[in-house]
């Protein structure tokens, strides 16, 4: 089952734009930022302008911040030490560090090859966090809802495990779903199995996060484009192959 969410024509517009470039850009990264090569991500990030800022590390994982203008993105760092150039490794040590990993607090744009583009700060240990009221009056239910990641892939977006917990009762659950653009809307895809309040409160989620965090939104997704399109420039490109 499908249901459509209505959005501003900029923000449309820029879905489809990062969507279109991500597309084009995608079959060269994952060809190169293998396991054995995502150390080399650090390299190209900071060959596009991006500048580290510092690493965040939770036990053997890692991570490193990188900046430019608006733009904040998140890069993992392989765990094992031998897929990291040892120049890079004595960068990476020279960094500022923090105990903790902000990609897996924050709501984040997921390029799906390392990269995670920063939509909003987390107010919540599991992401994103705010209210949505469904119906009126005496009857009306109040829901907080956590988004953490929007992943890309080759036909739109995925949403998983957006947690949904009541206000008004001790329930709590997870709804996924799958985002595809048409025109100035996104239209969302459930599992035939999510019961009907369950689809009708994430919607609400959805749009009520697109809503208040449309600038954020947008700039992120201007962030995703000017990273993939600096990806493929042809010194990019050279360094990558």
């Amino acid at each position: 089952m499908s249901e459509e969410i209505k959005l501003p024509s900029d923000l449309a517009k820029l879905f489809k734009t990062y969507h279109d470039t991500w597309r084009r850009v995608e079959p060269i990264v994952s060809r190169v930022f293998t396991i054995a090569r995502l150390g080399m991500l650090y390299s190209v990030m900071k060959m596009t302008g991006y500048k580290p800022s510092y690493i965040c590390e939770d036990g053997i994982l890692r991570c490193v911040e990188f900046n430019l203008g608006t733009c904040t993105i998140y890069v993992d760092l392989p765990v094992a030490s031998e897929y990291i150039p040892p120049d890079v490794e004595t960068e990476i040590k020279q960094l500022p560090r923090i105990e903790d990993r902000p990609r897996e607090l924050d709501a984040l744009l997921d390029t799906m090859f390392g990269a995670y583009i920063l939509i909003i700060k987390g107010n919540w240990l599991y992401g994103y966090e705010s209210e949505v009221v469904v119906g009126k009056g005496i009857g009306a239910k109040r829901f907080m809802y956590a988004i953490k990641r929007i992943k890309t892939d080759d036909t739109g977006f995925n949403l998983d495990d957006i947690l949904i917990r009541s206000l008004t009762s001790p329930s709590r659950f997870y709804v996924s779903l799958r985002l595809l653009i048409k025109d100035n809307s996104l239209v969302c895809e459930f599992a035939p199995s999510v019961e009907k309040e369950a689809k009708e409160i994430a919607l609400l989620a959805i749009t009520d996060f697109f809503s208040k965090n449309k600038e954020e939104m947008k700039n992120a997704l201007k962030c995703g484009v000017d990273l993939l399109t600096r990806i493929e420039l042809p010194s990019t490109i050279y360094l990558l192959y």
